[in-house]
Order: structure tokens, then C-alpha cells, then sequence
């Protein structure tokens, strides 16, 4: 199918440029009409470049009707139905003729008169730079489609994939009138980029936590840290993770489509920053992780430390002003009459008897908070000595989970 332009692109073969819409582009295969002599500098320019490959995909035809039956030399002459627009499901079935005879294993022999296709590249190379001029006077859809062509034959889906959606409601509108040429067009353009997308390579780039562990007080431990709670979007990370592809950010979880050819992906975190370099074949569907370890601090441990230093020494001087009151009420009951014995307190009187009672409220709140005291500051001490070291965020690429038929290599260092 017309389709299989995009994927033949990806595999090194030709995909061919359309002519002007004009009614001066070649009419037919055989016999091309000669087009007046446009005043349009634009118009000119496009004109060059349809004559430039021309003369070839004659040649080509001329080879495929002696026999030329090599895949390659079907997907040219393909080429140069859709360069003429005349016949786009002739291209179909030349491309499935291509395809099944790659599929079968090594291609019946060419005539010895069978064209150079070498020759025909070279053509192709020269018509995209007209095609390239022609669209930089005037961006018209004609001049849109035929670069957008080239940059598939360069191997630049996306930019091609970005002019094809860029025309794409302008023809839509002309392909309303049934104008054969134009819904040739549509058609065209919807093919290449449905192809596109199924062979573009994409890169999905994600923040995973890493293993939770005893830098925060109350934190889990590795042992606790689950895959389904490990990778998680950088909105939901602290502090918040920036992504980028060649420093134009990119948000996360997000399949970003791109040419073929080699990236610089970063991730930053305040001053953090991880950086690798990726080399992007054709077809990778690949997701890129950045496993982020959070930064740890102390300072929760020594406040909880220093919160325990405070509760015991507010437990020892509140024990120690029970102690200091129950001497004194001591000394009261024994200007009452009363005394102090090993079993007790003897009192003669009821009032007596009342700083008796008082004192050894006092004395048992004394040994409470002298109790506590020790033990908060024994907890003061264990929480210090445990305070972990202080450490900032901390970001490392991990490698790429391929889900394409081909690699997608990570490179480089952080």
C-alpha cells in the first residue's frame, strides 16, 4: 500500500515527492504534457525539481517493462507514480509486489540493461533542494507534501509527520470538490501519516522512586518498597523532577515521537542533574526511567532528639521542686507534732495527719518524674545517635525498556 512509503523510508528505500497541482503537472505515465512556463518563482522552482527526476522514472519504467523485478526498483518506480500523481493505487500494488518479493528471500535477477538506481537517489537529492526553495517562496500544499516526501526519504518522520498534519484540513477541503488529484493527495497524506506513526520512533521518559528506606523518621524500608508504588510520576515526587530532550522539556509519561538519530535526555532536581545520551533507531518504543532517591536530612531526628532533651530536664526540675516540697511539709509536720518513722508518719492530730498525706504525694511525683527523666534522656540519646547523615536528591538513568523491534542504546554518564 501507498502506506508502506513511511515504512520503506525507515528500511532505506526511496519514497517519492508529488508534483504542483497545477493542471501543467505530468497528465500521464507515458507521455507527460509540457507545462507552460510559470511566472511564479515558487511555481519554477517546483517545476525544476519534478523535471529533474522526470527523465529518470522513464527510464526506471522503461527498465521494469524488460523485467526488472528488484524490490528496490519497485518501490523507485512507485516513487514515480506518486511524483506524477497519476496513478496512486498503481503505487499501491507495485509497493506489495516490493514487499512480497522481500519477503520470499533473495529477488529474481534484473535484466542486464536494468536502470542504476544509484542514479535515481542522486535525481531525487537534487529535486528535494528545488522542492525545498519552492516551499521557502510560497507554502503551498503542493510545496508542503513534496518536502514533507523528502524528509521521509531523509529519515526525519517527524518533521515530515508535522507538515503532513500542518496540510492536512487545507486538503481536506479541496479533496470536497472529488477532484480526483486532490483526493489522490488526501489519500496519500493519510497513509504516510498512519505509517508514520506506526514506525516513528518514540521515547516515554518517567521519575521511579527509588528504595524507601530509614531517612525519614516513621520511613519504610526497602524490603517494603513495592512495584507498584515505585514508579510514579514526577508531579507526585518532591522535589519536582524536570525532563528535557535535547532542552526542550518534555512532560513525563508522555510517548514523545522523534527522527532517528541521537538525543540528549536530562533530568534535574534543584541542583541535581542526570544526564545520557540516546541513539534512536527506527521503530524503538522505548520508556527511559529516571530513578530519583529523595534527599534525606536530620533535621526531624535532632528535633524528636532535642524534643526529648527538653521533656527530661522539664521532668527533673519538676522532680526535683516535689522534692524540695516534701522536705518542707517535713518540717511543717514536725512543728505540728508529729514525725516521720520507718513504717510511716505519726500524727497526734488531724492536721498532721493532712501534711502526712502531703508529703507523700510529693515524694511519689518526685520519683515519677525522676524516672522520666532518665528515660527521655536515654530516647534523647538513641534518636541522636541514630540521625542519619545528610544527603541531597539524587538522580541515575536507568536503562531502557524496549517494547520495538529494535534497540534503543543508552549512552553516557550523569
Amino acid at each position: 500500500m501507498v502506506a508502506a512509503a513511511a515504512v520503506a523510508a525507515a528500511a532505506g528505500i526511496t519514497i517519492a515527492a508529488p508534483t504542483w497541482a497545477t493542471a501543467q503537472s505530468v497528465a500521464s505515465a507515458e507521455a507527460p504534457a509540457q507545462a507552460a512556463t510559470p511566472t511564479n518563482p515558487a511555481e519554477a522552482a517546483y517545476q525544476r525539481g519534478t523535471a529533474v527526476v522526470l527523465d529518470r522514472c522513464k527510464a526506471l519504467r522503461a527498465s521494469y517493462e524488460r523485467g526488472d523485478r528488484r524490490p528496490q526498483a519497485l518501490h523507485a518506480l512507485a516513487d514515480c507514480y506518486l511524483l506524477e500523481e497519476a496513478d496512486v493505487w498503481r503505487a499501491d500494488a507495485l509497493r506489495d509486489d516490493a514487499d512480497r518479493l522481500r519477503a520470499a528471500g533473495e529477488p529474481p535477477s534484473a535484466p542486464p540493461d536494468a536502470m542504476d538506481l544509484t542514479q535515481l537517489d542522486e535525481q531525487w537529492t537534487s529535486a528535494c533542494g528545488e522542492f525545498e526553495q519552492s516551499l521557502a517562496l510560497e507554502p503551498s500544499v503542493g510545496a508542503q507534501l513534496a518536502v514533507a516526501l523528502c524528509r521521509v526519504r531523509q529519515g526525519k518522520l517527524e518533521t515530515s509527520r508535522q507538515l503532513l498534519e500542518g496540510m492536512t484540513p487545507q486538503l481536506t477541503a479541496l479533496a470536497a470538490s472529488k477532484v480526483a488529484f486532490d483526493v489522490n493527495r488526501l489519500a496519500l497524506v493519510q497513509a504516510l501519516l498512519a505509517d508514520i506513526e506506526r514506525v516513528q520512533p518514540q521515547v516515554t521518559l518517567q521519575a521511579t522512586r527509588a528504595a524507601a528506606s530509614m531517612a525519614e523518621p516513621g520511613g519504610s524500608s526497602a524490603a517494603t518498597a513495592t512495584a507498584a508504588t515505585a514508579a510514579k510520576d514526577v508531579d507526585d515526587l518532591e522535589p519536582a523532577i524536570e525532563l528535557s530532550i535535547d532542552g526542550r522539556p518534555v512532560p513525563a509519561r508522555v510517548a514523545q515521537p522523534l527522527d532517528a538519530g541521537r538525543y540528549v535526555i536530562t533530568a534535574r532536581s534543584g541542583s541535581a542533574t542526570a544526564e545520557t545520551t540516546l541513539a534512536l533507531a527506527p521503530r524503538s518504543r522505548s520508556t527511559l526511567s529516571v530513578e530519583v532517591t529523595p534527599a534525606t536530612s536530620a533535621r526531624a531526628w535532632r528535633l524528636a532528639a532535642g524534643s526529648l532533651a527538653g521533656v527530661s530536664l522539664a521532668l527533673a526540675v519538676g522532680g526535683g521542686v516535689a522534692w524540695w516540697q516534701a522536705e518542707d511539709t517535713l518540717a511543717e509536720l514536725e512543728a505540728a507534732g508529729g514525725r516521720e518513722r520507718q513504717d510511716g508518719f505519726e500524727c497526734p492530730n488531724s492536721e498532721c495527719r493532712a501534711l502526712a498525706d502531703d508529703i507523700n504525694l510529693a515524694r511519689t511525683l518526685r520519683g515519677v518524674a525522676f524516672v522520666g527523666a532518665g528515660a527521655a534522656a536515654a530516647g534523647a540519646v538513641v534518636v541522636y545517635l541514630m540521625t542519619p547523615p545528610e544527603s541531597p536528591t539524587k538522580l541515575r538513568w536507568l536503562p531502557a525498556v524496549e517494547r520495538g523491534a529494535l534497540s534503543l542504546s543508552v549512552q553516557g554518564g550523569f
